[in-house]
């Protein structure tokens, strides 16, 4: 199978799957074909799904992001030859890093840069490798979280981060393999790798070997299955301050995942929303109130 001129899968598949009669007639296409090469051509079939799984779909810049991307410093660091694009702004000893989700980019981040600048920190915005402005195709947790290291390294030690959806669980797994910080906050961010995987396996009628294939290259990557490096799964091992924020309205991520990450982790807090959604909740100043306070707040949680 010809994977070049594909379109890429938007990466909201529970969202195609909850009105399964406005599913795009290419992603049918794409159903009938691992359902046929998926028995007779297991081999080409899983290198199919891979490069689909593995390729972020791009996301448009709104202008009011790209109104504050120009008032920041944006320069770009390398990772495996390509570019890494971030955006920095402010001059606070204590510094925030920004992460995006899957599919999504650094811009989409800046409606917390006022709040959080206005705290006096340093806030910095980065687009994930093979996102945003950043270059390449393809890309996986693992370089995720290289390009977050780098980041790390570059500006001598983050204090705090923020993440959203699958960004925030790249941050949990940099955290449990040694990233330095003193605060994180996740916010409609997913706790089991079912999450990720099953809505994708769903849509596109996904062989079990298929999944299991995809699973063992994450695992090759990673050192631990995505299960392993699930954020509930982490969580027992975590008591840094951890501020958990989901709405109930968010069609991918549930309220009863974000409670029990909560109950897993000591020293965590939970802000619940509603009516904001998976996305739209990036952009409520409620929420982003809430992050700052809990940043540069000297009050850390009870952890007794």
């Amino acid at each position: 199978m010809n994977t070049a001129n594909l379109p890429k899968i938007a990466p909201d598949y529970v969202t195609l799957l909850q009105s399964p009669d406005n599913i795009p007639f290419r992603y049918k296409v794409m159903r009938g074909l691992f359902k046929f090469f998926g028995t007779i051509a297991p081999w080409p079939t899983w290198k199919f799904a891979a490069k689909i799984f593995f390729s972020p779909r791009s996301r448009k810049v709104r202008e009011f992001e790209m109104t504050v991307l120009e008032t920041g410093k944006t320069e770009k660091i390398f990772l495996d030859g390509k570019d890494v694009v971030l955006t920095s702004w402010g001059s606070g000893d204590k510094k925030v890093l920004l992460l995006h989700g899957w599919g999504g980019n650094r811009a989409q981040m800046t409606p917390f840069v006022e709040e959080l600048l206005a705290q006096g920190l340093f806030v910095i915005a980065v687009d994930g490798p093979a996102h945003g402005e950043s270059t390449g195709n393809q890309t996986n947790m693992a370089k995720i979280i290289e390009a977050v290291e780098l980041v790390n390294e570059k500006f001598g030690g983050i204090n705090y981060v923020v993440g959203h959806s699958f960004g925030g669980a790249a941050l949990v797994v940099a955290l449990d393999r040694g990233l330095d910080i003193e605060k994180i906050v996740t916010i409609s961010m997913p706790t089991h790798a079912n999450k990720i995987m099953k809505p994708f396996q769903t849509l596109l009628n996904v062989p079990d070997k298929v999944i299991r294939r995809i699973d063992q290259r994450i695992a090759k990557l990673m050192g631990q299955t995505f299960e392993e490096i699930s954020a509930v799964n982490l969580a027992q091992k975590q008591t840094i301050p951890f501020l958990i924020i989901q709405d109930s309205q968010d069609s991918i991520i549930t309220i009863s995942d974000a409670i029990e990450l909560n109950a897993n982790w000591t020293g965590s807090e939970l802000y619940l929303t509603n009516g904001f959604g998976h996305r739209q909740i990036l952009r409520e100043n409620s929420v982003h109130h809430k992050v700052a306070e809990f940043l540069t707040s000297n009050n850390r949680l009870d952890q007794s």
